[in-house]
């Protein structure tokens, strides 16, 4: 079983296959919030699946998902700076 840390995230495969599989979930049930978009893009970030966490993020632009909060559009802009392909 493979073990990495990520900043100050500790975790390994079978964690992270579940919490991703958990976010999945969230973004079909929840298509118009954020939440599903920005933790299973930063879940995939953290499991070093990068190009998978910057496809979650332009579909979440392309699908008009917008928060108010000035703090999640910091989170998020920083995000898909991280992931964005060079």
């Amino acid at each position: 079983m493979n073990h990495f840390k990520k900043s100050e995230f500790d975790f390994n495969d079978k964690d992270t296959v579940s919490v991703i599989d958990e976010f999945r979930k969230a973004k079909e049930m929840f298509s118009d919030k954020i939440d599903g978009y920005y933790g299973l893009a930063l879940m995939l970030y953290l499991s070093e699946q990068i190009d998978e966490a910057y496809k979650v993020l332009i579909e979440m632009e392309q699908k008009g998902v917008k928060t108010l909060d000035v703090r999640d559009n910091k989170k998020i802009k920083d995000l898909k700076k991280k992931t964005q392909p060079i």
